[in-house]
């Protein structure tokens, strides 16, 4: 048994902690005890005498005193698990790569065509999403695009014909939201979309110059007032998205003012408003202006600071997360039919593993889906494998990883927490304390 590599021992004024990132365990300590673990982490063998067999047991049960090998064995256990889960199929269904914008920093641009997915393609996936039904619990889609609300009669098909299997299912919708008419709101219970992101770039101003229509016009006015409907005559959930860089990252508390101020309180755990940290995922952009993983951990501590707004949780979560693109039944749908692994592939010919309507389907032997299954894995990175942070990052995204290990991006995998980890427990503590005291009033 060592001095576990994931603890993390701090102070905060006359308070002192211990944090795991195996285990997730956080436990406030007294002065004699942090000082009885400063010394374990400093020198284990000398230390572990002075420790009771009663509190030896204990800090056994929070990981905080563990075997090497076994602590990457966990990792590595929760994590097969999750890539081999073969128990639901996740699908990111573009019906369309056709999009009614044009904003000033989309990456997908290039790939904007006029292509819609027909019946025929439609048949395709659902006898594709049917191979699967005899072994699954669970059918979840993301309707993707271009933007999906112009392709609204085959989410609605769709839809249809996949609820006539009688198994769980769940869906989630990316849109700008410009399409969302109230006819379209008042169907979307029904199509069990229970998640809908929006952007809003900033107040009217600044969102019209960056969020136009292809005929220049601004979007803000109809967006908003598409959004309460939304509020009004639907039960999803809205996660407004603010697309923020160093040249507009006042917008994002700007929008968050804006929305307090026009939203009935009756609806405020229905709509979150997160930043949206503009990324350059094929890392072609020299631009400063782009947020890093530092200035994102800034940002968020800042803005917590000084207006008490807390987008993300700040404690990290119980639940080992790995993109899902890494599991073996998620896949990204094209409206020709054909299948990637990731949604950032769309559009591109050299990415595609498969099609709907072929005998397999999915082509097991395809270089880049093999890719995406067994490369560029953080399990076999030792950077990754020696990182305190590692069990609650996943190892970052694996579009990323794989960009940088075959085509030699320069892209930083690493979760924006890392190097802050220290900041995001201590207001985590701050919150809690908070809510203590407010139950207390109460």
């Amino acid at each position: 048994m060592r001095w576990s590599k994931y603890n993390y021992l701090f102070q905060d004024n006359t308070f002192y902690y211990i944090y795991n990132a195996l285990s997730n365990s956080f436990a406030e300590l007294d002065f004699e005890d942090f000082n009885l673990l400063k010394d374990l982490s400093l020198n284990f063998d000398t230390a572990i005498k002075k420790i009771t067999n009663e509190d030896l047991e204990s800090l056994k049960q929070a990981k905080f005193i563990a075997d090497d090998k076994e602590e990457l064995l966990r990792i590595k256990y929760s994590t097969h698990y999750n890539r081999f889960d073969n128990s639901f199929i996740s699908l990111t269904i573009n019906p369309t790569l056709d999009c009614n914008f044009n904003c000033t920093y989309c990456f997908e641009n290039n790939n904007r065509r006029k292509e819609y997915m027909d019946d025929v393609v439609e048949n395709n996936l659902i006898e594709f999403i049917n191979s699967y039904t005899p072994t699954i619990k669970g059918i979840y889609l993301t309707w993707f695009g271009g933007e999906p609300l112009m392709a609204f009669d085959k989410i609605v098909s769709i839809t249809t014909k996949i609820k006539k299997f009688n198994l769980p299912f769940g869906a989630k919708m990316i849109t700008n939201g410009y399409l969302l008419t109230k006819e379209k709101i008042e169907q979307l219970d029904n199509l069990s979309i229970n998640s809908i992101q929006i952007t809003i770039d900033g107040t009217e101003i600044n969102h019209n110059s960056r969020r136009k229509l292809l005929n220049g016009n601004g979007t803000f006015d109809k967006i908003i007032f598409n959004i309460k409907n939304l509020l009004l005559f639907s039960n999803t959930t809205i996660i407004v998205r603010v697309n923020i860089d160093e040249n507009n990252k006042e917008d994002y508390i700007n929008v968050c003012k804006y929305f307090t101020k026009t939203i009935e309180e009756q609806y405020y755990d229905r709509i979150s408003i997160v930043p949206g940290f503009i990324d350059d995922i094929n890392s072609c952009n020299t631009d400063s202006c782009l947020f890093d993983r530092d200035r994102k951990s800034k940002f968020l501590i800042e803005i917590f600071n000084q207006y008490g707004v807390f987008p993300f949780n700040f404690y990290p979560s119980d639940e080992r997360y790995e993109c899902p693109t890494r599991n073996i039944n998620t896949f990204t749908i094209g409206p020709k039919g054909e299948i990637y692994k990731c949604w950032n592939d769309v559009g591109k010919q050299d990415k595609i593993i498969g099609s709907l309507g072929s005998v397999k389907h999915v082509d097991s032997n395809n270089n880049v889906l093999l890719k995406y299954l067994t490369s560029a894995d953080p399990l076999e990175d030792e950077n990754c494998k020696s990182c305190f942070h590692f069990p609650i990052c996943g190892g970052g995204c694996p579009f990323e990883r794989i960009s940088k290990e075959f085509e030699n991006k320069s892209n930083d995998t690493c979760d924006f927490m890392k190097d802050h980890i220290e900041d995001f427990l201590k207001i985590h503590l701050k919150l809690k304390k908070q809510k203590a005291k407010n139950e207390h009033k109460i």
